[in-house]
């Protein structure tokens, strides 16, 4: 963002340097100074958490509060401005250019197909990272872990903690290395780093989601789910998709939504040859907003979550289907 407002910024001039062939070594030490201070801030952030964690009001029963209808109708009103100003507004903006440029994008077939391809690069990169970013975070919440998991789950949230900039460059400096050389230039770099950049992300959305999987709904579909009726055991399974399946099928469309559009990670891990749209995008980006730029975009954007839609109930029947196959085994 400060790139393309032509704001000067650490992260810009840094960034410039790495793509401009400065070795990773030299710009490691150009982000020391900035990463002990990103340091220093988590770690106190930390702290202070694990401190509040132990006070004895935290502890007790959560009461909802009386809020009056005038702070409610303030807090929605400041909430739907911020999203018409921010996500609206320039969302009406693209996307009517978008429209507009779609019919001289689809009749120029070499940017409609490298368009294609790079999407389907960043589907294949934000599915992979946020399935596994995800996965890893069930095993970090699971209530039999040992303390030892829970630490190195803890230290496996700092890499992403950092930013993305601080993140690809410390992942660029372990594999150009005599061990690590093999791994730069392919898929598996850019994947490991967007697992690292997404896992602190879905465990702040496996905290939100937390309560849901502690509530009685949840026990009785389960306890449903185990029936010896096959009617009755499917009707558990659907309700189990409707109060838990759902909300971790969101939750990975999140974290593979947040990896397709990082843009920081894919310019400098991505191979040449399979680069997401969102690296070309950056780049033409900087020579100002044109109708074709706004097509390129545009479709960008509705190729993630028209696959998220058109994935939904295939994902939905896939998973009651496995869950009741499973059930009936167990009975």
């Amino acid at each position: 963002m400060a790139s393309l407002l032509y704001q000067d910024s650490w992260t810009v001039w840094i960034f410039d340097a790495q793509a401009g062939g400065v070795p990773v070594n030299q710009t490691l030490s150009f982000i020391s100074g900035p990463l002990l201070i990103e340091l220093i801030l988590i770690t106190g952030v930390i702290l202070l958490l694990s401190r509040l964690k132990n006070q004895p009001a935290l502890n007790q029963p959560f009461q909802r509060p009386n809020i009056s209808r005038v702070s409610t109708i303030l807090s929605w009103g400041y909430v739907l401005a911020a999203f018409f100003l921010i996500g609206f507004v320039p969302f009406i903006f693209i996307g009517w250019g978008g429209v507009h440029a779609l019919g001289s994008l689809l009749q120029n077939q070499l940017q409609l197909r490298g368009t294609l391809q790079e999407s389907a690069w960043g589907l294949v990169y934000g599915l992979t990272s946020g399935i596994a970013a995800w996965g890893l975070a069930n095993i970090f919440f699971a209530t039999k872990q040992s303390s030892q998991i829970k630490i190195l789950g803890c230290l496996c949230c700092l890499p992403g903690l950092c930013g993305a900039l601080t993140l690809a460059l410390l992942i660029a400096s372990l594999l150009l290395t005599n061990y690590g050389y093999w791994l730069y230039d392919t898929p598996l770099a850019i994947i490991l780093a967007m697992v690292l950049f997404l896992f602190p992300r879905a465990v702040f959305l496996k905290l939100i989601f937390l309560p849901q999987t502690k509530n009685d709904a949840l026990y009785l579909a389960r306890l449903l789910s185990r029936s010896k009726h096959k009617t009755q055991a499917l009707k558990g399974v659907q309700l189990l998709w409707s109060v838990n399946g759902k909300m971790q099928y969101w939750a990975i469309a999140i974290l593979a939504f947040w990896a397709y559009w990082n843009v920081t990670l894919s310019s400098i891990l991505a191979p040449n040859k399979a680069q997401p749209s969102t690296v070309r995008l950056y780049n033409l980006m900087h020579y100002g907003q044109n109708s074709m730029l706004s097509g390129i975009t545009f479709l960008s954007l509705c190729i993630p979550v028209c696959v998220s839609l058109l994935l939904f109930p295939l994902v939905k029947k896939l998973w009651i289907l496995s869950s009741n196959r499973s059930g009936l085994t167990e009975t």
